[in-house]
């Protein structure tokens, strides 16, 4: 009876790991740089082209609605290395499945 038991779990664990999404099936970053070198002590900006897998989006760092987790960015602190604040790009506003209201 245990070895049973033991069969449906692991064909459960197996079933439902399919369905897991790792990060990198989903989106893929592109840091663009207008330099080919880094500059100590002057500004270095640079921008990073996030592709999102056509069946997944992601919210606005400003979303519409209070229940939408905002997009953010964050960085390791490198040494000598300073960070400003991230500049999104505009929203696409669009009508999910998920809800009535474009967000």
């Amino acid at each position: 009876m245990n070895r049973r038991y033991l069969i449906i779990a692991i064909i459960l664990i197996w079933a439902v790991s399919g369905f897991a999404q790792n990060a990198d099936d989903v989106i893929s970053l592109k840091i663009l740089s207008p330099a080919d070198t880094l500059e100590a002590g002057k500004s270095n900006p640079f921008s990073i082209e996030v592709t999102i897998k056509k069946t997944f989006h992601i919210n606005s760092n400003k979303p519409t609605e209070d229940y939408l987790i905002p997009a953010s960015i964050e960085f390791n602190a490198q040494n000598g290395l300073i960070y400003g604040e991230a500049e999104f790009p505009e929203p696409k506003i669009k009508t999910l499945g998920f809800s009535q209201k474009p967000v």
